[in-house]
């Protein structure tokens, strides 16, 4: 896997990142802390959500929509988002389990 999320660090892709970025987005504008929005959706901790903020973790989706209703984002924006972030993982996935099947494809006798 030679992706920029990659090299980051990051386990996820693009669209994580969007989601992250979004959710970040909202609570700093609601002037909420990492630890007082984890609360208030139920985490037992906020280091969940500093990495569902980074995009390194795609969170549930209870976690999305009790983030939608308690940060008053519009209905289904962060879904939307997660739902994009999942499709991009199953490609990722699909892509790696191609390239390690080829071989062992072409190596199967006659």
């Amino acid at each position: 896997m030679s992706s920029s999320a990659d090299d980051s660090g990051s386990r996820e892709g693009a669209a994580a990142h969007r989601l992250g970025a979004a959710l970040r987005l909202r609570r700093l504008e609601m002037g909420l802390s990492q630890r007082q929005l984890a609360r208030l959706i139920g985490l037992s901790a906020h280091s969940n959500l500093g990495d569902y903020e980074r995009g390194q973790r795609i969170p549930p989706g209870d976690i999305v929509v009790a983030c939608e209703q308690l940060l008053s984002v519009e209905p289904d924006y962060l879904q939307a988002l997660r739902r994009e972030a999942l499709s991009e993982r199953a490609r990722r996935l699909c892509s790696i389990y191609d390239t390690a099947a080829r071989p062992a494809i072409r190596r199967s006798p006659d």
